[in-house]
């Protein structure tokens, strides 16, 4: 559907910088195969913050997108489903709250958070 440009983001039309954009998505991240996942490009450059599931590695701190000018947070599985590096590392969880464009994460392991600021849009 994306590679046939049939999916369509919307966003209210006024007053658009003063939203907080954010997508949530469960589908691979990886590339698998030619077509068996989203590469970020696909998502629309007026998103703020992506959560991306289904990847089962842990990569819970946010990275910029540099082309596509959103940040990027994996949650991964809570718990190791598999033997493989991606999931022999660490365990995290988050919650995510913003007031005014700053973005606050709780990020610890389970049972054990400390809340920080991650980034300020």
């Amino acid at each position: 559907m994306f590679v046939n440009n049939q999916v369509t983001m919307l966003r209210p039309k006024e007053d658009q910088d003063e939203w907080f954009n954010l997508f949530t998505i469960h589908q691979n991240r990886s590339k698998h195969g030619p077509t068996n996942y989203i590469p970020e490009q696909f998502l629309d450059e007026f998103i703020d913050l992506v959560v991306w599931g289904h990847e089962h590695e842990c990569l819970i701190a946010p990275t910029r997108n540099e082309q596509q000018l959103f940040y990027v947070t994996q949650p991964g599985s809570s718990v190791a489903t598999s033997l493989s590096p991606g999931e022999a590392a660490k365990k995290y969880k988050h919650t995510h709250t913003h007031t005014q464009w700053i973005a606050y994460f709780v990020q610890g392991s389970y049972g054990h958070g400390k809340p920080g600021k991650v980034m300020e849009f």
